[in-house]
């Protein structure tokens, strides 16, 4: 997606649009094109921008101020002047009773000891030493999705070895993590 496709599809457009401030969430910053984090701030700060690559340009000027909330994996440095320019603000790993909270709210409150017991096994795989990609809570959530579409009950999720949880696919996305686990 260019720049210019962001902008006109994206959340800072339809901010920009409305004459109320708004919260505007830009995720995962550290995916986008090189330049895009200085350019996104540059028009943040002008509170305009414009899209020169459709016919005509577009020229657009907000006339609210907007709380922008910026995310990012670390997956790749982001640029110091736009470093320089953010309020960082480091997000915890959640603890087991906040996982379990966030699986009701995704999962349609499946049984309280089934997501206990699910957040337990995970929390127990993430811990396996040596992981590369260590699962984090979207893959929590596919995995109890998963395990309620196929019928896994409590017994079979307690019962089960860490390499041999029911859908462990849904967890391990890498080879080399799953032999990891399962040689544990």
């Amino acid at each position: 997606m260019s720049r210019g496709e962001f902008i006109q599809k994206g959340p800072l457009w339809k901010a920009y649009e409305t004459g109320d401030p708004a919260v505007v969430l830009i995720d995962e910053i550290d995916k986008a094109p090189r330049d895009f984090p200085n350019d996104l701030l540059n028009e943040l700060d002008r509170r305009a921008f414009e899209v020169p690559e459709v016919d005509p340009p577009l020229r657009f000027r907000a006339t609210a101020r907007h709380f922008v909330l910026i995310t990012s994996n670390n997956e790749r440095r982001l640029p110091m002047p736009f470093l320089r320019r953010c309020v960082y603000a480091h997000v915890e790993f959640p603890d087991a009773a906040t996982l379990a909270r966030i699986v009701q709210l995704h999962c349609g409150q499946p049984a309280k000891t089934f997501i206990t017991l699910a957040v337990s096994r995970f929390l127990e795989l993430r811990a396996t030493p040596g992981l590369v990609k260590t699962p984090a809570t979207g893959e929590l959530i596919a995995w109890v999705r998963v395990l309620q579409r196929i019928g896994v009950d409590e017994h079979a999720l307690e019962l089960a070895a860490p390499g041999e949880l029911p859908a462990l696919e849904t967890l391990i996305k890498m080879v080399d993590d799953l032999r990891t686990v399962r040689a544990s």
